[in-house]
This record gives C-alpha cells, sequence and structure tokens, in this order.
C-alpha cells in the first residue's frame, strides 16, 4: 500500500502538525488538513490552503501526494 505525504505543492514544506490555519470568520485556529480544509467551530470551508512557509496558496487538494 502506498502511502500518503502532505506537503506544500510550491516549496516542498511538510506540515508538522501544528495549528497554524485560522478561520477569517470566527477566528479558530487549527490543523487545516486535521480538518480537511473546514473550520471546527464554524461552518467555514475552503478550497486553497496557504504555505506557512513560502505564502504561497495552491488548491487544498493539490497537497496530498503518493510517498
Amino acid at each position: 500500500t502506498r502511502k500518503q505525504r502532505i506537503r506544500c505543492p510550491r516549496c516542498g514544506w511538510e506540515p508538522d502538525g501544528k495549528k497554524y490555519w485560522g478561520c477569517d470568520k470566527c477566528s479558530a485556529i487549527f490543523d487545516t488538513f486535521k480538518t480537511g480544509a473546514h473550520c471546527p467551530k464554524c461552518p467555514q470551508s475552503w478550497t486553497w490552503t496557504q504555505c506557512v512557509q513560502c505564502h504561497g496558496k495552491s488548491d487544498h487538494e493539490a497537497w496530498y501526494v503518493a510517498d
């Protein structure tokens, strides 16, 4: 079986499971990969994810790559 990795499609940064992302509607802080790009506190969701390292925005699904 192939394992799935999560990494920025632009720079290759791999998230470490920390809560780097914040909701612009309710200010919740969370790990967007743990929640599937959905805010854990309100109905807000996103189709893109911004990289913590390079600050580039990419389609959220593009972060998931086969190992």
